[in-house]
C-alpha cells in the first residue's frame, strides 16, 4: 500500500508504450493524492490517474501541456476501483489523437469500465493557455460504462490573451459513456464552451449510448467570448435523464 503522494512527470524524446493490463499488481491501493503532468513526448495509448483494477483514497489531478497522446485520458481507475475523492483534468497544450481517428474518444473524467467510480466530483478543463491544442475525437465529463457520484463539469476555453489556438474535432458530452453498461452520473452535468469557432463541434448535456443524469444539466455556449459551434442538445445521446435544467 502506497501511503506518500504520488507524481509522474512525462518528458521524453522515446514514446511510451502502456504495459500489458494484469491484476498482478501487488498493491491494495493507493492512500495518496496522484499528480500527473505531461510535458512532451509520446503517449501509445492511454493515460490513467488511478490504478490498474485498484483504488485510490485521495484526489487525482492530470496536466498536460504539451506531446502526443494517441489514447485516452482518463481521471479513473482501469477496469475496476475507485477514487475517494475528486479529478481534476487539465489540458492546456499538446495533441490527443489523429485525424484518421476522429471518431474515437479522448477524455474521460472517471475512469475505465462498470466497476470504477468516482466518488467525489471530476472536473474537465480545456485551453490554449501553455501551446496550440488539438483534439481529434470526443470528451466525457463522466466514466466509461462506469460511476461519477459527484458533478462533472467540462469546460472549453479559448480566450487566453496569446497566439496560441485550439482545434477540436469530435463531440463534448457532460456524462459518461455506457459500454456494455449504464454510465451514471450521481449529480449534476455542465458544459461550458466559451470563445472559439468550431463549426462541426456537437455537444450534448448528457451521456453516450446509455447512461443516467441523476442530476441538472447546464450548457453554456459563448458567455463571455465569441464563440461558434455546430448542434447543442440539452440532453444525451441514447441515454436517460432524471432532471434537466
Amino acid at each position: 500500500m502506497v501511503a506518500s503522494s504520488t507524481t509522474l512527470f512525462i518528458r521524453i524524446d522515446e514514446p511510451i508504450v502502456e504495459q500489458p493490463e494484469t491484476d498482478d499488481d501487488p498493491l491494495d491501493g493507493i492512500i495518496a493524492p496522484i499528480m500527473i503532468d505531461i510535458l512532451g513526448g509520446t503517449i501509445n495509448r492511454n493515460v490513467y490517474g488511478g490504478p490498474n483494477q485498484k483504488y485510490a483514497n485521495g484526489n487525482v489531478k492530470i496536466t498536460m501541456d504539451a506531446g502526443t497522446v494517441y489514447g485516452a485520458i482518463y481521471g479513473g481507475s482501469n477496469q475496476s476501483g475507485a477514487i475517494s475523492g475528486n479529478v481534476d483534468i487539465r489540458v492546456r497544450g499538446g495533441t490527443l489523437g489523429t485525424l484518421e481517428t476522429v471518431d474515437s474518444d479522448r477524455i474521460f473524467g472517471g475512469g475505465k469500465g462498470r466497476s470504477t467510480s468516482i466518488n467525489g466530483n471530476a472536473s474537465i478543463y480545456i485551453n490554449d493557455r501553455k501551446n496550440n491544442l488539438t483534439i481529434y475525437g470526443n470528451t466525457f465529463g463522466g466514466s466509461e460504462a462506469g460511476g461519477v457520484a459527484g458533478n462533472s463539469i467540462v469546460t472549453m476555453e479559448d480566450r487566453y490573451v496569446s497566439a496560441n489556438s485550439i482545434t477540436y474535432s469530435g463531440i463534448i458530452f457532460g456524462g459518461g459513456k455506457g459500454v456494455g453498461a449504464t454510465a451514471t452520473n450521481g449529480a449534476n452535468s455542465t458544459v461550458i464552451v466559451d470563445g472559439g469557432t468550431y463549426q462541426g463541434l456537437t455537444i450534448f448535456g448528457g451521456c453516450d449510448i446509455s447512461g443516467t443524469i441523476e442530476g441538472n444539466i447546464l450548457v453554456k455556449v459563448g458567455e463571455k467570448n465569441t464563440t461558434k459551434v455546430g448542434s447543442v442538445y440539452g440532453a444525451g445521446r441514447n441515454s436517460r435523464v432524471t432532471n434537466v435544467t
